[in-house]
C-alpha cells in the first residue's frame, strides 16, 4: 500500500510540475529528479526539444543519433535505446510519446536497462502528459494560425488600409513591419489536391519555414491548397544586395525541396520590397505574375523577379484578344505560309533575332550556310511585306514572339 501511495505522489508531483510551469522542460527535469537519471526528449527527427541531468552540455535543436530495439516484454510501449552524437554515447530505454496514434516524441532515460514497475508507470505517466500538453499546445497553435492566416488573407488582398492595424496584430503575432518587406510566392505546378500525398505541402512548408529560422527570419507564411506565400525582409540597401539575399534563399528552398517534388514541379515568383506593409497586396499580385512568366517563359535555371520581367509583365496586362490580334497582324502570315507549304521560316526568323540579328552566329545555330540563311530571310520579307533592317520591325516581331510564347499561340 505504502508502494502504490508512493506512486501516486509522484504521479501527482509530475502533474503539478507541468499545470505550474506549462513547460515541458519543467515536466522533463522534474521525472529525471525522481528516478534519478539523465533525460532527453527528442522529436521524430531526433532532434532535442529538452533535456535535465546531463554533465555533457547539450545544444537544443541539436540533432542526435537514436537507435531503437524492441523491447520484447513491452513491444511497442518501450525500447532499447542508444542515444549519441560525436561526444556523446548513452545507453538505456526510450518511451514513445503517442498522440492520436502517431509518435511525435520520444523520452530517453540514461542506463535504465530493466524498469521497475513504478519506474515504468512514472515514465509513461509522464509520457501520457507530454501528450495532453500537445494536444492543448495544438489546439492553441491551430487557433493561432487560424488567425494568422486571416489576418495575412486580409493583408495580401489589400483588405487592410490602416498601418495602425498591421502594427497591432504584429505584436500579437510577433511580427516585425519595420522592415521592407518581399513577397514570394511558391506553387506546386499542376497541383491535384485529391491524388497528390497530403504530406507534400506540409513537407514543402516545413522546408521554407526552416530556411527562414536558420537565417534568423520570424516567419510569416500563409499556406492555401498549392501555394505556400511568405512576407521576406530585406534590408534597404542596393537593389543587387536584396536580389543576392532573395535568390540565395529561393535557390536553397528549390534544392531542398527536390527530394520532394520533381525540381520543375516547384514554381516560384518574387514581388517588388515595400517599407509601407499596407503595399504587400501590390508585391503579391506581382509575385503571382512573376510565378506565372516565370512558368511561361520557361525559367528554369533561375528565379523570376517581377522588376526583371520588363515587356512581358506589360504584356501580361493586356487583353488577350489585343494581343491575338497583334500577333495575326504582325507575323501570322508566316505562320500560315508555314503551315500551307510545310516549311519552318517562322522558326528561322525567331532564332535571327534572338541572336541579335547577327547573320553568322544565327546560321551557325540553324545549321546553315550563311546564303541560304540570307534567302530565307529575303523571302520572309516577302511574305511579311516588312524590311528587317528596320528598327520598327524588329520591335513588332519580337513582340510578336513574346506573344506567342506567353500565350502559347
Amino acid at each position: 500500500m505504502k508502494t502504490t501511495t508512493d506512486l501516486i505522489s509522484k504521479m501527482r508531483e509530475l502533474s503539478l510540475s507541468l499545470l505550474d510551469h506549462e513547460d515541458l522542460h519543467y515536466l522533463v527535469k522534474k521525472v529525471s529528479l525522481i528516478l534519478n537519471t539523465n533525460a532527453v526528449l527528442l522529436d521524430t527527427r531526433h532532434t532535442i526539444v529538452t533535456y535535465s541531468f546531463l554533465t555533457t552540455p547539450l545544444t537544443l535543436n541539436e540533432q542526435l543519433t537514436l537507435q531503437l530495439t524492441d523491447y520484447s516484454t513491452y513491444q511497442n510501449r518501450l525500447y532499447n535505446a542508444t542515444l549519441s552524437n560525436t561526444s556523446l554515447h548513452l545507453n538505456g530505454v526510450c518511451f514513445p510519446v503517442l498522440n492520436q496514434g502517431k509518435i511525435n516524441y520520444y523520452l530517453f532515460f540514461d542506463n535504465m536497462f530493466e524498469p521497475t514497475y513504478e519506474e515504468l508507470s512514472l515514465c509513461e505517466h509522464c509520457c501520457q502528459l507530454i501528450g495532453l500538453h500537445m494536444q492543448r499546445q495544438n489546439a492553441v497553435k491551430v487557433e493561432k494560425m487560424k488567425q494568422q492566416e486571416a489576418f495575412l488573407f486580409d493583408l495580401l488582398y489589400g483588405n487592410v488600409k490602416d498601418p495602425g492595424d498591421v502594427q497591432i496584430y504584429g505584436e500579437i503575432f510577433g511580427w516585425d513591419f519595420s522592415n521592407h518587406h518581399v513577397v514570394i510566392v511558391f506553387s506546386i505546378d499542376e497541383f491535384d489536391y485529391f491524388s497528390m500525398k497530403p504530406d507534400v505541402g506540409n513537407q514543402i512548408y516545413h522546408v521554407i519555414e526552416t530556411e527562414l529560422v536558420q537565417r534568423r527570419i520570424t516567419p510569416i507564411i500563409l499556406k492555401k491548397r498549392s501555394e505556400i506565400t511568405i512576407l521576406f525582409p530585406v534590408e534597404d540597401t542596393n537593389r543587387n544586395a536584396k536580389k543576392a539575399a532573395i535568390r540565395e534563399y529561393a535557390f536553397k528552398v528549390k534544392q531542398q525541396c527536390n527530394r520532394i517534388v520533381n525540381s520543375n514541379e516547384l514554381k516560384i515568383g518574387i514581388g517588388r520590397s515595400y517599407q509601407k506593409p499596407t503595399d504587400l497586396f501590390r508585391s503579391y499580385q506581382q509575385a503571382k505574375v512573376a510565378l506565372e512568366l516565370g512558368n511561361l517563359l520557361n525559367y528554369k535555371d533561375d528565379v523570376p523577379f517581377f522588376i526583371d520581367l520588363g515587356l512581358p509583365r506589360l504584356l501580361y496586362h493586356v487583353d488577350t484578344v489585343d494581343l491575338r490580334e497583334f500577333y495575326d497582324e504582325t507575323i501570322g502570315d508566316l505562320q500560315k505560309y508555314d503551315e500551307e507549304n510545310t516549311t519552318d521560316l517562322l522558326n528561322t526568323l525567331e532564332e535571327y533575332l534572338q541572336c541579335e540579328c547577327d547573320l553568322q552566329i544565327a546560321a551557325d545555330r540553324l545549321f546553315l550556310h550563311k546564303n541560304t540563311l540570307r534567302y530565307r530571310l529575303k523571302k520572309i520579307e516577302s511574305i511579311l511585306q516588312t524590311e528587317l533592317d528596320s528598327m520598327q520591325s524588329k520591335v513588332n516581331l519580337l513582340v510578336a514572339f513574346r506573344i506567342k510564347r506567353m500565350k502559347k499561340l
